[in-house]
């Protein structure tokens, strides 16, 4: 399974991806270069990369925590003005889908922390897009209220929803669609 830790600066994405990583043994990728790309501003080769590695995950379905992925160049592009390969973008966003990837959207309700290069206003609209990029994606979302802070809480609301989805499906499997049966036999 493969999932995608994403959210503004300081809503708590790498604190959650490592007590997670502890909790099922999945390892965590962070792109070491990320603020640095970020830095020259220019993402084109880094969207290209992410439209390589989705192509790769979906060949080999890797059990990983992503720790920022294609999601956060969607949102940030957006807020700061960035010129981005949209179209790419969001090709690796239906690529995920269909390698049933799941998006952890981790957000502050009150963002009262800026980070090392956003004020509270910038990480704010970030906020924003994020929330709308979760009504726009493919990709199973988790829309995580990371405020009170409570890591095991956090923690197991995502086991839950992890779970609950993998339950669901494996019912479907074993027992068939009974509505989509219903329908056939004309109940």
């Amino acid at each position: 399974m493969i999932l995608i830790m994403e959210g503004h600066d300081k809503a708590g994405k790498t604190t959650i991806a490592e007590a997670l990583s502890k909790q099922i043994s999945y390892p965590i990728f962070k792109d070491p270069r990320r603020k640095q790309i970020i830095k020259h501003n220019d993402t084109s080769a880094a969207v290209q990369a992410g439209l390589l590695l989705a192509n790769f995950m979906h060949c080999t379905k890797p059990d990983i925590i992503l720790d920022r992925f294609y999601p956060s160049e969607i949102v940030y592009s957006q807020v700061l003005n960035r010129k981005t390969n949209i179209w790419d973008l969001w090709k690796t966003d239906r690529i995920m889908a269909n390698t049933e990837a799941r998006i952890i959207l981790c957000y502050k309700s009150n963002i009262k922390q800026k980070d090392e290069i956003h004020n509270i206003e910038i990480l704010k609209q970030v906020k924003d897009k994020y929330f709308e990029f979760a009504n726009k994606t493919k990709c199973n979302t988790l829309m995580l209220d990371t405020t009170d802070e409570g890591i095991n809480a956090q923690i197991q609301k995502i086991l839950d929803w992890i779970y609950k989805d993998y339950n669901s499906k494996l019912v479907k499997f074993l027992f068939g669609d009974k509505e989509k049966d219903g329908e056939e036999n004309g109940i």
